[in-house]
């Protein structure tokens, strides 16, 4: 299994797609879906489940492909949403933060189908309001449904070479053995430890400028349990039932994934004091504040620096130096490090234990220092 992961991401690495730095666009793989439709029309009833004449375009008044009958380009038939590296996030609208394929099916209230491809099955609830026909975004994947059809085509027209098309089925192919292998794992150990310093799996991650899009998947796992433990108020004191699916975000900055928890000052112990909260990214656990400016530095660093050490004390008490990071209206200071690519089984309860620290604080951290 080792030798084949190795080999799978070794074959990646040396392919023409990784070479140009495009294997990792989203736009790159949908724009590939795009010419398969065009040139299988059949792929429309294979993957999408429509019959009839339909063509596509790419980028579309926001949507990632836009599917539509032929005769009539300004009447949507089927709205594709696509996320090969980030996951879905909220759009913001006049009346608040929708979910982004909401905001989508709000605006084209005459498509009859919604479909989001990804790598990764995804977790977030795919349920649409307020649309004749569609009630639910259905979830496909890149290296599921979706190469799937393409070797059939494949084998359906062996006798026809598409170099383009065969590029591709190869890359996903072998990206397939990765994400399977990350699916079966878990919250289990990723690094497979054969050679460079034991992180191999992350080393490689990281060639491949995806990285982010596995630790995304790991982090989902994680909220989704802590959400769970919280949904059945076990463990988790520190926030109202009511509230579980808000006050936890997943995030992407600068290609790598973060998982944040939030809450705001019920007294701010400074004006410009908005809220305060706990953040994991790349392999640093945080706590943080955030204010409305950089002018309260100081005063910042002093919270952090005694509210840092005390969650230190109580959850990692054998953990990092602290370690103030750079100025912003988001401040941290990291009080933990952990790879996202070792083994993740204890962290939800870490994390919790952190959580449950902030409610036992809470009137102290609402206070002068």
């Amino acid at each position: 299994m080792k030798k084949d992961i190795i080999k799978a991401f070794e074959k990646l690495i040396d392919h023409s797609f990784t070479i140009i730095q495009m294997s990792d666009r989203e736009k790159f793989h949908t724009g590939l879906l795009q010419y398969a439709l065009k040139k299988y029309p059949k792929l429309y009833k294979l993957i999408f489940d429509i019959d009839g004449e339909f063509n596509s375009e790419l980028e579309y008044e926001t949507i990632d492909l836009y599917i539509y009958e032929s005769k009539d380009k300004k009447k949507p038939y089927v709205l594709v949403e696509s996320k090969f590296k980030t996951g879905l996030h909220l759009s913001k609208t006049k009346n608040g933060e929708v979910k982004q394929i909401q905001k989508y099916a709000n605006k084209y209230k005459d498509a009859s189908k919604g479909y989001l491809i990804s790598l990764f099955p995804e977790s977030e609830n795919l349920k649409i309001n307020d649309h004749v026909f569609i009630k639910e975004y259905k979830n496909i994947t890149f290296t599921g449904e979706i190469l799937t059809v393409l070797e059939l085509i494949q084998e359906d027209d062996s006798n026809e070479e598409d170099p383009l098309l065969d590029l591709w089925v190869s890359y996903l192919k072998e990206l397939k053995i990765i994400i399977d292998f990350i699916k079966k794992q878990q919250l289990k150990l990723l690094n497979l430890n054969v050679y460079n310093k034991n992180i191999d799996f992350e080393y490689y991650s990281d060639e491949l400028k995806l990285s982010g899009l596995f630790e995304n998947y790991r982090l989902n796992l994680i909220k989704e349990e802590i959400n769970e433990a919280i949904k059945q108020e076990k463990k988790v004191i520190c926030f109202e039932k009511k509230n579980y699916e808000y006050f936890s975000r997943i995030d992407n900055t600068h290609g790598n994934a973060l998982l944040h928890y939030e809450k705001k000052f019920d007294n701010p112990p400074h004006e410009d004091f908005i809220s305060y909260g706990i953040q994991w990214q790349t392999d640093k656990i945080k706590f943080y504040i955030r204010s409305k400016n950089k002018k309260v530095n100081k005063i910042r660093d002093e919270y952090l620096s005694k509210f840092g050490k005390l969650l230190q004390d109580k959850v990692f008490p054998d953990g990092i130096d602290l370690k103030l990071n750079p100025n912003g209206k988001f401040k941290s200071i990291s009080i933990h490090q952990h790879s996202m690519f070792d083994d993740l089984k204890g962290i939800p309860d870490k994390i919790i234990e952190l959580l449950n620290c902030l409610e036992d604080i809470k009137t102290s951290i609402n206070e002068n220092v």
